[in-house]
């Protein structure tokens, strides 16, 4: 009996997009400025780090409870709440609101049939812009939360230094098919459905530029060149 087929698929390394004209330039060099989002910079040898993305935590600090709350562990209960904080943002991209507006709207949304949760929660989604640190596809590798202080019921402990905003952190989330992140393809709300449970990873990646070696220079979104 022969070998069954195998496929071998081999992916060049990106090389950094094209320095912006206001960026400063970097004498003597050819490297290129890359923005990076919440949690990003850090460098291996032939990658960067774009941003870190933990939206468990995110949701979770926004609405003041730990990832072991009933409202969050019940069937659909992290769905309802990405809606909830939906429905209470006040512009879109910051959903910023009361910790007890959200609540209140997230009770609300318990009658609400399952059919319509969903489509809601898409279009919530896919309604979120994104900014423009956000590249065309990076690597995404999925990361453990080892803060089992998290997996209470009271108020989070732990504070994500990634993407903060409970609503681009499941944006980004929803652009992760397998080992990639494609930011033009048709959000997916699968990953967005349950909140995890400790030890199993809660809904936690990183997302990775490859680069060629010394071809990038850092730019901290909105915060300049580091």
């Amino acid at each position: 009996m022969s070998a069954p087929p195998r496929s071998i698929v081999q992916v060049p390394r990106l090389r950094a997009p094209d320095k912006p004209a206001d960026a400063p330039a970097v004498p003597g060099t050819h490297a290129r400025v890359v923005a990076v989002g919440p949690g990003g910079g850090r460098r291996l040898t032939h990658a960067l780090c774009i941003a870190k993305v933990e939206v468990s935590v995110a949701v979770c600090t926004r609405l003041r409870m730990g990832m072991g709350a009933q409202v969050l562990t019940q069937r659909l209960g992290f769905a309802r709440a990405l809606v909830a904080i939906g429905r209470n943002r006040d512009a879109p991209g910051d959903p910023g609101c009361a910790a007890g507006n959200l609540l209140a709207t997230l009770d609300g949304l318990k009658a609400l049939p399952e059919q319509s949760l969903l489509g809601e929660l898409f279009e919530v989604i896919a309604g979120t812009p994104w900014p423009a640190w956000v590249p065309p596809v990076a690597m995404a590798r999925c990361v453990a939360i080892t803060h089992a202080t998290d997996m209470g019921v009271g108020p989070p402990r732990y504070l994500s230094s990634g993407e903060a905003c409970p609503l681009m952190a499941a944006r980004l989330v929803a652009a992760i098919h397998g080992p990639l992140f494609l930011r033009d393809r048709a959000p997916s709300i699968a990953e967005l459905l349950e909140i995890r449970r400790f030890p199993i990873p809660a809904l936690a990646w990183e997302l990775w530029l490859p680069v060629l070696p010394g071809s990038v220079r850092v730019a901290t979104a909105n915060q300049g060149d580091r």
